[in-house]
């Protein structure tokens, strides 16, 4: 395998995982979304207590910040280098009003494409390390919100015993 074909394969994983971030978020949203009428319904049915409506509201605000944060993952990221790098930026133009055709095929033709395939791929990791880092803040997030909610049913459930 040459170097061009793992630089292939390397783009196409990176491309893979960013995309499975994306899906894994869209799903935990939507499950997530879904789940909060049971949870609320449930609630108002076991707790009758004067506070129902604080404890609501608790739950509310850590509902909307797990939701937040798993849309958070959904958020464009970019991968551009800070120090701009040793590539002309021929593979994704961000600015193509700056290229007539002509001057775009002599700047492909002097780069070295390589190592502007290259940096994408770097581009993308960069990418990718993102949304792996929001998608882990917003599962722990949603694992704290589940643990409150099952602790606020083993306390309904205990009261309701007692």
């Amino acid at each position: 395998m040459d170097s061009v074909d793992f630089i292939k394969l390397n783009f196409a994983d990176a491309e893979a995982t960013i995309r499975a971030y994306d899906t894994k978020s869209q799903i935990v949203l939507a499950s997530t979304a879904l789940s909060f009428n049971p949870i609320l319904s449930a609630v108002r049915q076991l707790d009758v207590s004067a506070q129902l409506n604080l404890r609501l509201g608790v739950l509310f605000v850590l509902f909307t910040i797990v939701m937040i944060l798993f849309a958070l993952v959904l958020a464009p990221a970019s991968g551009a280098n800070a120090t701009g790098g040793p590539t002309a930026g021929l593979f994704f133009l961000r600015r193509p009003a700056d290229f007539e055709p002509r001057q775009y095929l002599d700047a492909l033709a002097a780069a070295d494409l390589r190592l502007e395939y290259a940096n994408e791929v770097l581009a993308l990791h960069r990418v990718r390390l993102i949304k792996n880092r929001r998608f882990k803040r917003a599962l722990y997030a949603l694992i704290g919100y589940l643990g409150v909610v099952l602790a606020y049913a083993a306390y309904l459930t205990v009261r309701a015993i007692a």
